[in-house]
């Protein structure tokens, strides 16, 4: 029993936060709340085990155990979208193209798949701004706002933001500079797994 409860409860949580975001809104609440007592409970006997929990998972945890209501308040009612404005950014869409060219036939497409790429988020950034410029209401919030700003972060440490945003800050270098930064995310991505 010792020897798997933390293993037990973290599976627990897992599930636990899946089938929150698929409740309907109405009984979120109430699900967290009985969520958090029962997690106070085990935690209070040392049945949880919080060396087991991903980084962004022990926080949701923490969150949960200190104030199901606020937990609630910033997750649930807040717009969602930060991810998504991080996948649309210029760096995340060349580096995913980076990602992508795995075979010869597609590494050879590479300089003009980047350069369309490249070119419709230009006109995508005019189209934006002018938007803004005839209505300010359409400016969007900055992402700290928004309820999966966490999950906006973790984007940001996928292996295709961290090779675009090489390749925006330095094309000419980034030949060198492709192996080292996939060598760290490996290595990275193999601690936390």
């Amino acid at each position: 029993y010792k020897a798997y409860i933390g293993v037990f409860y973290h599976a627990k949580f897992c599930g636990y936060m899946w089938n929150l975001n698929r409740l309907a809104p109405e009984f979120r609440l109430e699900f967290l709340q009985k969520m958090s007592e029962e997690f106070k409970e085990s935690e209070a006997k040392g049945e949880i085990d919080f060396s087991l929990f991903a980084p962004w998972h022990l926080e949701d945890l923490r969150a949960i155990l200190k104030d199901y209501e606020a937990f609630y308040q910033q997750r649930y009612n807040k717009p969602l979208g930060a991810a998504l404005r991080i996948k649309n950014q210029l760096a995340y869409k060349l580096g995913n193209a980076l990602v992508k060219a795995k075979n010869p036939i597609k590494a050879l497409k590479l300089p003009f798949t980047l350069a369309g790429i490249a070119r419709e988020h230009k006109f995508k950034q005019r189209v934006y701004k002018a938007s803004v410029e005839f209505a300010p209401q359409l400016k969007l919030p900055v992402l700290e706002s928004y309820g999966d700003f966490e999950e906006a972060l973790r984007v940001r440490e996928q292996l295709s933001y961290k090779l675009g945003n090489a390749f925006l800050k330095n094309p000419l270098s980034f030949i060198f500079k492709a192996p080292l930064i996939y060598k760290k995310f490996k290595k990275n991505h193999y601690k936390r797994a």
